[in-house]
């Protein structure tokens, strides 16, 4: 306790600097976090994902459509289980009161989907209510917080792909099996949308969902299917549930490699910043730290006063940057449907270590050659 004073009066020598210091340690600390909750809310997507469902899109793009006559033939192929496909679309609209508040809104059947996807759980009560209501809905736990919606109130979209304004009621909430089940989407009848549409374009779908048997090789069922449509003006490819999720997320490129490089990039990046505000410190006091040698202060005491001084800034941006992040990325929503996550406990344990980190090696070095000044060579510094 009795350095606590040298050590606040040393800090507070260059307001700016050090305040600059830690705004930037800051800023690196939030992005950092920003990186890992986004990588984990891509790594949620894919671990809620199941090896025993199948995916059955157009072999073109994800965005082509499939016709919904598909749905019987699909059924038939070998493989599949009884009642076991499902399907849906992407309604991509924005929500009435909050156009920049974006979530996911998928168009289902209403038969057989949330039979085949049993981790989405809505009470009993709620599912029928829904299959009574054309234009009812069905919204995760998340989302109708956010909203703040119940039971029985209306929700307004704005549409895009399917412009117009949409009218739903919220029939069910559901909540997630476990943490890796989004609860911030929007299920609704597909009839409803397919309605809107000419004639022309009526009777399409974004993708088949299928449950596979008992005992059935997802490989071969997926070759089966394909091999279905192989000579029709829609050709379909058909994937395991995961391996869907992971080739959706790998268009957007290698983004785990990116985001990794961007994280090792801030680091080191704040590595710099805290050296050379350390060593700048260390110019500065060469004559101070001369007085100090002369009134008996050891080596490994001047050492340990730079080192603490380093380890105190980067701390300081480390927390203030961790906390940031905590408020502002508590299921931030971006541009797309990705919905970060809040950050995981281990990021911010990662985090605050490498701050600690980048301190300790940030000081190290000008605290080492603080303490090999001599005394004539520190007072003879200008």
């Amino acid at each position: 306790m009795k350095f606590f004073g040298y050590l606040r009066a040393n800090l507070g020598r260059n307001r700016v600097r050090t305040t600059l210091t830690i705004i930037a340690i800051a800023i690196a600390m939030f992005l950092f976090c920003f990186l890992e909750a986004t990588l984990s809310a891509l790594q949620t997507g894919i671990d809620s994902s199941s090896d025993r469902r199948l995916i059955v899109r157009n072999r073109v793009s994800l965005v082509q459509p499939l016709p919904i006559a598909y749905r019987s033939k699909i059924q038939s192929v070998p493989g599949v289980a009884e009642n076991g496909t499902a399907f849906g679309i992407w309604f991509g609209a924005t929500w009435e009161q909050d156009r920049d508040y974006f979530f996911a809104q998928y168009g289902v059947n209403k038969d057989t989907y949330f039979q085949i996807n049993p981790e989405i759980q809505v009470p009993k009560e709620q599912l029928e209510r829904f299959y009574a209501d054309r234009r009812g809905a069905i919204i995760g736990r998340d989302l109708a917080d956010k909203l703040a919606k119940k039971i029985g109130d209306p929700i307004v979209l704005l549409g895009s792909i399917y412009p117009g304004t949409w009218e739903f009621t919220v029939c069910g909430i559901f909540e997630g099996k476990d943490s890796s089940v989004p609860e911030d989407v929007m299920y609704f009848d597909y009839d409803y949308a397919d309605e809107s549409r000419d004639e022309s374009s009526q009777g399409l779908v974004g993708f088949y969902t299928l449950q596979l048997a008992d005992g059935a090789n997802p490989a071969q069922v997926a070759e089966a299917v394909d091999a279905t449509f192989e000579n029709d003006a829609y050709q379909t490819k058909t994937e395991t549930e995961r391996a869907f999720r992971m080739g959706f997320f790998s268009m957007w490129g290698n983004v785990t490699l990116l985001l990794r490089f961007v994280g090792a990039a801030v680091v080191f990046t704040i590595l710099l910043v805290a050296a050379n505000t350390m060593m700048m410190s260390v110019r500065e006091r060469t004559n101070e730290i001369g007085t100090l040698k002369t009134l008996g202060f050891q080596n490994r005491t001047i050492v340990s006063l730079m080192l603490f001084e380093a380890l105190l800034i980067a701390l300081i941006g480390g927390v203030l940057g961790v906390g940031l992040a905590i408020v502002m990325l508590n299921d931030f929503s971006m541009p797309g449907g990705l919905t970060i996550p809040p950050v995981p406990p281990l990021s911010i344990l990662l985090a605050l270590g490498i701050t600690a980190l980048t301190g300790l090696v940030s000081g190290t070095g000008p605290a080492i050659m603080a303490s090999r000044l001599s005394v004539v060579a520190a007072h003879g510094r200008i």
